[in-house]
């Protein structure tokens, strides 16, 4: 979707197609979205969590490639908060 971004009215109508659809529909872990910007927020302390986790990823990437937008893989980001390193996990 092309917009420009310097405008008020192409960030409103992005916000109306980001919130319109079904994003959410599916997903296990809670999604925040704003503006351009989508988390998935996870607690992750088993193997199990890191499918579920990994599983929303793939429905997420999935929903951008129905609707012909860019999953930028360059600004993803893994925050993890906690006592323990899951180094070893692959997200």
């Amino acid at each position: 979707m092309e917009y420009p971004r310097e405008s008020i009215l192409g960030t409103l109508l992005f916000v109306i197609f980001i919130n319109d659809h079904d994003l959410d529909d599916g997903m296990t872990n809670k999604l925040l979205k704003f503006a351009d910007d989508t988390k998935i927020v996870s607690k992750v302390g088993t193997a199990e969590d890191v499918k579920v986790l990994q599983d929303d990823l793939h429905k997420l990437f999935q929903w951008f490639q129905d609707w012909q937008m860019l999953f930028n893989t360059d600004k993803s980001k893994i925050i993890d908060f906690g006592l323990i390193i899951m180094s070893q996990v692959m997200y």
